[in-house]
């Protein structure tokens, strides 16, 4: 399944097969180990890390990291709705 996630990024080939024929064994290793050290796919998890993180450069209390989630959503937010969420999340600070 990994294989179909470095095609679907546009590594190695235009097919899983095409990625076969092109990739070598340690290259794929590597590039398993890359994406466990930098995982794509988490990107409300990043932002709420990094907001955290600059927000405890000023603050000696810091809230939990479940307060800057912005939420998982079943569409795709407006941009009014998540203005409207971030402003939340900078009022509550």
């Amino acid at each position: 399944m990994f294989a179909h996630r470095l095609v679907a990024n546009g590594i190695g080939g235009r097919t899983v097969e095409e990625l076969n024929e092109v990739m070598d064994v340690d290259e794929f290793l590597r590039w398993v180990a890359y994406f466990e050290m930098f995982p794509q796919g988490n990107e409300d998890l990043q932002f709420a890390r990094l907001n955290q993180t600059i927000i405890s450069t000023v603050q000696r209390s810091v809230p939990p990291l479940k307060r800057f989630m912005l939420g998982k959503n079943d569409r795709a937010l407006t941009a009014d709705e998540m203005a409207d969420k971030m402003d939340g999340l900078v009022n509550r600070l």
